[in-house]
């Protein structure tokens, strides 16, 4: 007897327990954000976050191709005031710029 290709709800269901991830992760003794984790620390938008983690202007690190940014880092990157929007646009003048 040949299995159905679609699942059934116990297996969704099953599906689902195995996706929800900790709350945070923990690389050695690091506790590190998902960017959309941290997102909720900043204010920033989704697409600000990426931008900025891609510029590297947030402190993160990348592994494959996901980032994980240390708590205590953003913490202390947010404490010391810098202008993230200013520090991304320095490298990258507007489309517009005369």
């Amino acid at each position: 007897m040949a299995s159905s290709p679609h699942p059934n709800k116990s297996e969704i269901k099953d599906r689902a327990t195995r996706r929800k991830k900790a709350k945070f992760v923990r690389l050695g003794s690091v506790q590190t954000l998902t960017p959309r984790q941290s997102i909720e620390i900043t204010g920033f938008g989704v697409s600000t976050t990426y931008k900025l983690l891609r510029a590297g202007v947030l402190p993160a690190f990348a592994i494959g191709n996901r980032f994980y940014i240390p708590k205590a880092a953003l913490l202390r990157w947010l404490e010391s005031g810098v202008n993230p929007l200013a520090q991304a646009l320095d490298n990258n003048p507007p489309l517009n710029a005369a």
